[in-house]
């Protein structure tokens, strides 16, 4: 629970950061504040801990504002402010299980995949998401920027679809380990149509033949039946909240579908008591 702040109290904040708020080096300040940043240091150690292990509507903003920490500026430490009194209305959310979205889906883990086409605009680069769901709450996320920056939307897109389709598989080995023995292939939905038609075959070789032969991976693995990819529009893309800062309406819509419905789990304080 953030210092300072009063877990009793009826704090009110729509999302983690303002959807209009650019953060780049630009914010800097010429010199480094070191008291500031060792500020910004204790509160992002504490935020990565809970993105990574149960706050999927807090991925994003870790991986943005991280990007600066080494010397931030007063803007960034607002940021983390606001992310703070969000966390504190939030307290009470947990990821549950058996909230179905999708119907029959639901019995197996299925992902969305999306990127953010060039949206670190300090370099260019791309940042690729993916969030894959089983019981109608989320089991596995990650938020990677691109190595390089991606000539268009349809690389940035498939490279994030390879990435997808690698933990797919590793959730299709855990689940066969555990002893379920579906067959069925692992649905990916992806809301760019070019992406999901190279996974199908080869295509457009001219514009995309300078990528790296390992992305293709996504396209072998639909060869093999082990992943599906669906179109689905980008409304429905449960990882805008992984992949960019989003108006409230969004922001709640799609934490709700990932974290489950929250009448169905225990109480937050029974769980504490019993720890």
């Amino acid at each position: 629970m953030p210092v300072g702040l009063d877990p009793n109290s009826d704090v009110g904040m729509s999302a983690p950061l303002d959807p209009h708020e650019v953060y780049s080096k630009a914010d800097s300040p010429p010199e480094i504040d070191v008291k500031l940043r060792d500020k910004v240091w204790q509160a992002h150690s504490k935020l990565i801990h809970v993105a990574i292990w149960a706050r999927t509507n807090l991925v994003h903003f870790v991986s943005v504002l991280g990007r600066y920490v080494h010397n931030p500026s007063k803007k960034l430490w607002s940021a983390y402010s606001r992310i703070a009194i969000y966390w504190v209305k939030t307290r009470d959310f947990k990821l549950v299980s058996g909230t179905p979205h999708i119907g029959l889906m639901d019995l197996e883990p299925y992902g969305h995949s999306e990127t953010d086409w060039g949206g670190f605009i300090d370099n260019g680069k791309s940042t690729g998401v993916y969030i894959f769901l089983l019981l109608g709450a989320a089991i596995s996320w990650k938020v990677k920027l691109s190595q390089t920056a991606c000539l268009s939307s349809q690389e940035a897109e498939y490279c994030t679809l390879s990435e997808a389709t690698k933990e797919a598989l590793s959730l299709r080995i855990l689940m066969r380990q555990l002893g379920f023995t579906s067959f069925k292939p692992t649905t990916i939905f992806c809301d760019n149509k070019g992406a999901i038609t190279m996974g199908l075959y080869p295509s457009n070789k001219p514009a995309t033949r300078h990528i790296d032969m390992r992305k293709h991976l996504c396209r072998q693995h639909v060869e093999f039946g082990n992943v599906t990819t669906l179109f689905t529009k980008s409304a429905d893309m449960l990882t805008d909240i992984l992949s960019k800062q989003t108006p409230k309406p969004t922001h709640e819509r799609h934490r709700d579908d990932t974290f489950g419905n929250q009448t169905l789990g225990p109480a937050l304080g029974k769980i504490q008591h019993v720890v």
